[in-house]
């Protein structure tokens, strides 16, 4: 008798908590994400094949890139600077 005390509780209090946690609001994205998610809002038509992205074009293509390479190419870090001779094709 006491295990099926026990085995409700644990179940009750199991789906209590995770009530709880689906009500409390979301937190909102980080600002560099959220700058992200405007750039890529409006992606257009695309890339063409065979273009090359350089240093020094690279921020014309930027929303197409996901946020790491953004960062990559834009130098951000002191890890992950691109030579000038990087290129995407």
């Amino acid at each position: 008798m006491t295990r099926r005390v026990f085995f409700l509780l644990f179940l009750l209090l199991t789906f209590m908590g995770g009530i709880s946690r689906a009500q409390t609001p979301a937190e909102p994205e980080p600002a560099p994400v959220q700058d992200w998610l405007g750039l890529s809002a409006h992606q257009g038509a695309g890339i063409d094949p065979g273009t090359r992205i350089t240093m020094a074009n690279w921020q014309q293509y930027q929303q197409y890139m996901p946020l790491g390479m953004i960062e990559l190419f834009g130098g951000k870090y002191f890890w992950n600077r691109c030579r000038a001779t990087s290129k995407l094709t």
